[in-house]
């Protein structure tokens, strides 16, 4: 027996001199087993795909937001980084497309005509722009609403990850249990209940179980993996937001105009910000 290939499976028994591989057990499982492995099959292959474009995406986000803190630290202006962000087709990447959103929202509330008909041409790089000091508030309202969305968009998926893996075991287990009740079901048929009668039925329900527990493993390990992963890129995109928007306020200077009574007019001060 020990020249035997790992791979298989042995069932002796008092009479019972056949080798049973593991093809061999799924291929003579009976139709409620081969049900459930059917389900916990449909279970493994979404989740190895879900697993696979998780990756994928992880590896290109750390790629794209290398490249894109390079522009972001080493371009004088905002219209610069722009270039660079639409040169690279950065767009996906969640720090660029913050990173715009809050461009967009200083064009859009820009009080400049420069910056309005830079607007309407869609034109997004206006040398100079004069922004509301209240329009800061709409800058931060837009970027975090853009920080939630990329951050909903990697855990999307996830919840499918969660539920194979609590789920899975239980199914192989239900699987289990009807392959049990089975060969019980032919022993009392066959009025005989020897270990050649009841192991064959027995270990054919059992891999049930083992497929409910390789679907189940990988995609809890998966899920702990990039749950964690992106908790760390959430975390690092508030801290851009931050910085961004500290970034912005400081480039904002009051510039008030008064009337010639000397109180202040009807244009509340504005503040300028070079892009």
């Amino acid at each position: 027996m020990s020249h035997f290939p790992w791979w298989y499976l042995v069932v002796a028994a008092p009479g019972a001199t056949g080798r049973w591989s593991l093809v061999d057990l799924i291929r003579d499982s009976g139709t409620e087993v081969w049900m459930v492995l059917l389900i916990l099959l449909g279970f493994s292959v979404v989740s190895w795909a879900v697993i696979i474009s998780k990756i994928m995406l992880l590896r290109k986000t750390k790629r794209e937001t290398e490249a894109f803190f390079r522009s972001y630290e080493q371009q004088p202006t905002f219209s610069a980084i722009y270039k660079d962000i639409e040169a690279q087709e950065l767009h996906s990447n969640p720090f660029a497309a913050i990173f715009l959103k809050g461009y967009r929202e200083l064009l859009r509330i820009s009080a400049s005509p420069q910056g309005a008909r830079a607007q309407e041409q869609g034109v997004r790089e206006p040398a100079r722009l004069a922004v509301e000091w209240t329009g800061l508030e709409s800058v931060e309202r837009a970027v975090r609403q853009e920080g939630a969305f990329q951050v909903h968009r990697y855990e999307r998926a996830l919840s499918f990850l969660a539920t194979t893996g609590s789920t899975a075991p239980f199914v192989g287990l239900f699987g289990t249990v009807l392959g049990i009740i089975r060969s019980f079901h032919e022993i009392g048929m066959r009025g005989s209940a020897s270990l050649a009668t009841v192991a064959p039925g027995i270990s054919e329900a059992l891999v049930a179980t083992a497929a409910g527990l390789a679907a189940a493993i990988p995609a809890v390990v998966a899920y702990n993996y990039f749950v964690q992963r992106i908790r760390g890129i959430a975390s690092e995109m508030d801290q851009f937001i931050t910085e961004f928007l500290n970034l912005v306020q400081r480039q904002l200077r009051p510039s008030v105009t008064r009337s010639s009574g000397g109180s202040v007019g009807e244009e509340a001060r504005r503040q300028s910000l070079k892009g």
